[in-house]
């Protein structure tokens, strides 16, 4: 196991307002001091994609398309972010859709090693009957030190707050909205992928457009979907949902209370063939952390709290099946935060680093 990466005890937290263009300016202009990390980055994750130029080109076209048709305000955000932090926003564009473009090109090429576990209970699941949504998110290191909280009151919609990166639109990890809608994503290297719309893009409209888990179902049913992903849901009443992503099919699991698991594999017939191992012992390590998680949360049924969530997102249990993902020689991604988000109080509390060696911080969906 490694040393733990650095990062600051407390997460910084930014909070913005207006138009989707308003947004991304303010949210570039608080960020301008890691411009240069985030173009670094930016144009590193494009280096990586192993796609010809002209494919690439003929790719990107699709996806802004169907961006221009289902979701300008992930565009607007974009353009805000470059002139607030003097980018060109085709390097932030690129940026944003190279899982997108990885996926394409995955066959014979092996895709950046990066995870993330995500669960919700609820209901007779948890100590008080009040509803959880937690998050590890295990991503490059060089997001550790990109990682924000950002707060969003929306000219139209209801105000949000995201766990997400510094220079990135939309919702790029998870989040919660004033009404208590809670959502986060986990990434599944698939074959049914397509020019819809991304999870960033899909967990923005959730966010800024609806209150409870139904309501947010019935819009993700009538979207196209990029794919390539879990979402998992809860909100202030209790309901618990996964959708499976995929461009042609999709998978939803509705529940009124109990517990719901994503890692990085889809569990549902319609889309299990789908899934591509992006890397050696991809699919066992997914698979073995969705165990644990399922096997910690029936035999904690009734016990179920942020106490509860601290402890089994902080367990390791060696190179392939631990929660808390620690950076190896073999793999560059580390858990750079674990987030629990307590949707009936409108908080989150998050570690920024490591959750096994990271004190957690509380914060209020809507700034005070």
């Amino acid at each position: 196991m490694s040393e733990p990466a650095t990062a600051s005890a407390a997460i910084r937290v930014v909070d913005v307002a207006g138009s989707h263009r308003e947004i991304g300016r303010q949210h570039g202009q608080a960020v301008q001091s890691l411009a240069p990390m985030i173009r670094a980055a930016a144009e590193r994750h494009q280096a990586e994609v192993p796609l010809p130029a002209e494919a690439r080109r003929a790719r990107l076209a699709e996806l802004r398309a169907a961006l221009e048709r289902h979701s300008p305000a992930t565009l607007e955000q974009i353009a805000g972010l470059a002139e607030g932090m003097d980018i060109d926003p085709d390097v932030l564009f690129g940026a944003a859709t190279a899982s997108y473009l990885h996926n394409l090109a995955r066959a014979g090429h092996p895709g950046p090693e990066e995870g993330c576990t995500t669960w919700a209970a609820s209901g007779a699941a948890t100590r008080d009957g009040t509803p959880l949504l937690v998050k590890n998110r295990d991503y490059r290191l060089d997001h550790l030190s990109l990682q924000i909280v950002l707060r969003v009151r929306p000219e139209r919609g209801i105000p949000w707050c995201a766990v997400t990166s510094a220079g990135a639109p939309g919702v790029y990890s998870s989040g919660m909205n004033a009404a208590g809608l809670a959502i986060a994503d986990t990434h599944v290297p698939s074959r049914d992928l397509g020019p819809g719309l991304p999870r960033y893009s899909l967990m923005l409209h959730v966010l800024e457009e609806h209150e409870t888990v139904d309501s947010a179902l019935a819009y993700l049913a009538s979207v196209p979907m990029q794919g390539t992903g879990n979402l998992v849901l809860a909100d202030a009443h209790g309901t618990l949902a996964t959708v499976e992503c995929g461009y042609h099919t999709r998978a939803i699991v509705r529940r009124a209370g109990d517990a719901v698991v994503a890692t990085n594999h889809f569990v549902s017939p319609a889309l299990a063939d789908a899934y591509i191992e992006a890397w050696p012992d991809a699919a066992d390590h997914s698979r073995r952390r969705y165990a644990a998680v399922q096997t910690a949360l029936a035999e904690a049924a009734g016990q179920v709290d942020p106490a509860f969530a601290r402890a089994l997102m902080a367990r390791h249990d060696g190179p392939v099946g631990s929660i808390c993902v620690h950076r190896t020689p073999e793999r560059a991604s580390e858990t750079i935060s674990c987030t629990i988000f307590r949707p009936a109080d409108r908080l989150l509390e998050i570690a920024h680093g490591l959750p096994c060696a990271s004190p957690y911080q509380t914060i209020p969906v809507v700034a005070e």
